[in-house]
């Protein structure tokens, strides 16, 4: 497999990953059970040749100052209970649980796939 294309599958991947994080943040405890699974495995190629040494670490500079702590400010009320949230995924796409399977390990993430 070329460079750019495991480059291309991990990068959709992760845009996957992401919506899958955005929707995880939105679930709660009466979020659907999934309706289906999806299984992406991700390769490598062969390890490309060591690249260049790098320079020489440059000197640290001096540390600053450390500046006063302030008091501590008084404790706000108790702000009102917030609707409850709930789980839902666009027309056409359902819960589902995406695997990803990759040289480190497995990633399962709960999220909403396209079909039913």
């Amino acid at each position: 497999m070329k460079a750019s294309s495991v480059f291309a599958t991990i990068g959709a991947a992760a845009f996957v990953a992401s919506g899958g994080l955005a929707a995880a943040a939105v679930a709660t405890s009466s979020a659907p059970p999934p309706q289906k699974t999806v299984t992406i495995t991700l390769s490598t190629g062969p390890t490309g040749p060591t690249g260049p040494a790098g320079g020489p670490t440059g000197p640290r500079g001096a540390t600053g100052d450390t500046g006063s702590t302030g008091g501590k400010g008084a404790t706000g009320d108790t702000g009102a209970t917030g609707p409850q949230g709930g789980f839902e995924c666009l027309d056409g796409y359902v819960p589902g649980i995406l695997i990803i399977n990759n040289p480190g390990g497995q990633t399962k993430i709960y999220t909403c796939i396209e079909g039913p």
